[in-house]
């Protein structure tokens, strides 16, 4: 099975997003399963379900500091490098998605007008479209992480 499908699975499973991504590449980032999941539980949704950033993405983007981000204050080498494979990976899905945002990537916004009412409709679209996502960010990633 490959990564992206490791992946999908996780998140059918019933992890969120992020944390499907960050558990999925905990490993390599050198963390247990248990502090990837708890690290990365709240940046679903979008950012605690704000509707902001894909949790895919952002659980991409926190492997990707664990694999390049700085850990001196001073290292401006370090700080470079990891905005710009920041940049690359929100690039790549945005070209892929047309957008970055939880809400739009969804059709709508937690909790709001235009939220389907039953939440078995709510499980629905994010299990018929979030796959997409996650298999994405990991395609994405992975090309990042080999480079």
């Amino acid at each position: 099975m490959s990564k992206a499908e490791d992946i999908k699975t996780l998140f059918k499973t019933g992890l969120n997003c992020s944390q499907s991504m960050f558990v999925g590449f905990a490993e390599e980032s050198g963390l247990d399963r248990d502090t990837a999941m708890r690290v990365a539980s709240s940046f679903g949704g979008g950012m605690g379900r704000a509707g902001e950033t894909c949790g895919a993405i952002s659980g991409a983007l926190m492997v990707i500091g664990m694999k390049f981000g700085n850990t001196d204050e001073k290292d401006n080498k370090a700080k470079a490098k990891v905005y710009e494979e920041a940049g690359r990976f929100m690039k790549e899905f945005k070209d892929r998605n047309n957008n970055a945002a939880c809400r739009d990537l969804l059709g709508f916004q937690f909790g709001s007008e235009d939220a389907p009412k039953d939440p078995k409709e709510v499980f629905k679209v994010i299990q018929s479209k979030c796959p997409k996502y996650v298999q994405d960010a990991t395609e994405i990633l992975e090309g990042i992480l080999k480079d």
